[in-house]
């Protein structure tokens, strides 16, 4: 009889902790600003400025700080350079609403979800840090035609991402 008593207490208990994980949703409060105008910088987040442009502006830009995002914008993609650096999913996702708001405020022809911008990132990280295929997964290069393939809500919230 005890023995049954345990079992029962114990499937009880997983199961809470289970369910209890699974219903968790990480509360987020974005902490960015866009910039204006009269900056290099289109925003800033909490560890530091983002910019974005294409080679050659990124390639002049001078006092870059070491928590500073480049982001080279192409018509192919808008890629963050040395993205595997950022590995906290709050800062990924404060990053990702700056660059979605520069899509929006600049017309541009990338028309990625943020949904789909997180698991792209999250996967790369995570490939990079298996250390596989380091020269590919170093940065993430958002291309539109890669929309269905990062597109998964479930997966997005089963990884918490």
């Amino acid at each position: 009889m005890n023995k049954a008593r345990y079992k029962l207490t114990l499937a009880v208990i997983l199961s809470t902790i289970s369910i209890s994980y699974f219903n968790y949703d990480h509360e987020y409060t974005p902490e960015y600003e866009i910039l204006d105008e009269s900056n290099i910088a289109y925003g800033k987040y909490s560890n530091g400025l983002v910019y974005i442009g294409d080679d050659k502006f990124l390639y002049e830009l001078k006092d870059v700080k070491p928590g500073d995002i480049l982001i080279d914008e192409n018509e192919k993609s808008m890629r963050i350079l040395a993205s595997y650096r950022i590995k906290d999913k709050d800062l990924r996702n404060e990053i990702i609403n700056i660059l979605k708001e520069y899509e929006v405020n600049n017309n541009t022809k990338h028309e990625r979800s943020i949904e789909s911008m997180r698991m792209e990132w999250y996967v790369h990280n995570l490939l990079y840090n298996f250390n596989i295929k380091k020269e590919r997964t170093e940065d993430v290069d958002f291309e539109n035609n890669e929309e269905n393939i990062y597109n998964s809500k479930v997966l997005s919230k089963l990884l918490k991402i």
